[in-house]
């Protein structure tokens, strides 16, 4: 999950953190259905069915292992984002609880490019979209010219990922870019 709360925010420096009960519930759900697919789902006596069952059996089987790791890793890791004007730097920090193994990614901020605001909508199917659609969520990234893009934050509220970008962009001394990018519905089971 990317970090939504904001933990610290100064003229300096803003803190973001995720939510340590909303990773506990998130991974916990992602891990019952992992193991749900892998003790439910899989029919472990397919030794007497054809090649294709048992292909099957084998991507069931991947699938539930990757869910189940998927799920291990929201469970146990925590992301931290921290854009401090006195260090010049944006430091992403994601740490697994019950260890003191970190692994931090620092981006100066010469390297940064603009911070962007990505407005997920979803099409209509070919109509178009409702302005401020509930299941619209917005994620705030930064723009290097080393890495590409790397997420900041993840918000249902476009106030809340403005906010944050502003704050952001004055420590920064960056400008707000925003791109929409559209998210396809399956027209076919909409009747279209």
């Amino acid at each position: 999950m990317s970090p939504h709360i904001v933990k610290e925010e100064t003229d300096d420096r803003i803190v973001l953190v995720d939510s340590v009960a909303g990773n506990m519930i998130g991974g916990s759900f992602i891990i019952a259905i992992g193991l749900f697919v892998l003790f439910f789902v899989i029919d472990p006596d397919c030794e007497s069915q054809d090649i294709f069952s048992r292909l099957i059996f084998i991507l069931l089987v991947l699938f539930g292992v990757f869910v189940l790791f998927a799920g291990l890793y929201t469970l146990i890791i925590r992301e931290t984002i921290i854009v401090d004007k006195r260090l010049q730097t944006a430091i992403v920090m994601k740490e697994v609880i019950l260890t003191h193994f970190k692994f931090i990614k620092k981006i100066p901020f010469t390297d940064l490019e603009a911070v962007e605001i990505t407005c997920n909508t979803h099409d209509n199917c070919g109509h178009a979209s409702p302005v401020n659609d509930s299941s619209d969520s917005w994620n705030v990234s930064l723009m290097t010219f080393v890495d590409g893009s790397v997420k900041v934050c993840r918000s249902y509220s476009e106030s809340k990922a403005k906010e944050i970008a502003e704050s952001i962009c004055k420590i920064t001394g960056k400008k707000i870019t925003h791109r929409t990018r559209i998210i396809p519905w399956d027209c076919e089971s909409y009747g279209e």
